[in-house]
């Protein structure tokens, strides 16, 4: 990744290319409305076989000081440029590169294909996830973090130790989760699409995350596990 206005990329393709090593590579134009403020968002990812003699080389020469990027966050600044030690997956890699469809490569055409339905996959299943949430956002919640009879907010350490804090919302967020499915798919949801859903919604959804984080994810989805409602 390096945070360069889209005007830059065909220099940095030609300056790239100046490495013998650097065979198969794949640059997307992305812009992100919460990150890198000083090019208004814009950006490039990377995904090049080289050698890391090669791109240590490159970055030192072209990131760092032909357009003054930093390699590392300093005074509250994050940093502007760097690259992944390994590649646990490379489909998901390119996948999640393809993603905007803003791209220059020289890759075979059935890979960034097969990379491009990857992508458009994950884009369809965070979507229908989205639409879960909201479907359950609409829905008169039992009251988590909130005592509706006493108009009073209660941290769920009221509620007791941590298996049982998470008892009643866990189970009212399954509940929904399968009702969505019922009303709304001709699906049956796994046991384990309903424990990720439930432990992304109780997360990082909800208004009441503040709360919810004075536990760990392992208690959570210790709990979850031990307690699934199918």
């Amino acid at each position: 990744m390096a945070a360069l206005e889209h005007q830059h990329m065909p220099s940095v393709l030609d300056f790239l290319q100046e490495y013998s090593t650097v065979s198969e590579y794949l640059i997307s134009k992305e812009t992100s409305p919460n990150s890198h403020k000083e090019t208004g968002g814009q950006h490039l990812h990377f995904l090049v076989h080289m050698s890391p003699k090669d791109y240590k080389n490159f970055s030192e020469r072209i990131f760092r000081k032909k357009y003054n990027l930093r390699g590392q966050a300093k005074k509250g600044l994050p940093r502007q440029y760097g690259r992944l030690k390994e590649i646990h997956d490379l489909e998901a890699m390119g996948a999640y590169t393809v993603k905007d469809g803003n791209i220059t490569t020289n890759m075979d055409d059935a890979v960034i294909s097969k990379w491009s339905e990857a992508s458009y996959k994950r884009d369809e299943e965070r979507t229908f996830r989205e639409k879960v949430f909201e479907f359950i956002d609409n829905m008169e919640p039992p009251g988590l973090g909130y005592d509706y009879a006493n108009g009073e907010e209660t941290l769920p350490l009221s509620f007791g130790p941590p298996d049982e804090a998470f008892k009643k919302p866990a189970n009212w967020v399954q509940l929904q989760i399968l009702e969505y499915f019922r009303k709304h798919t001709q699906k049956t949801p796994t046991r384990n699409t309903i424990i990720n859903m439930t432990t992304q919604y109780m997360l990082h959804h909800t208004k009441d995350a503040d709360y919810l984080l004075r536990y760990t994810i392992e208690e959570v989805a210790l709990y979850l596990k031990l307690d699934i409602c199918v």
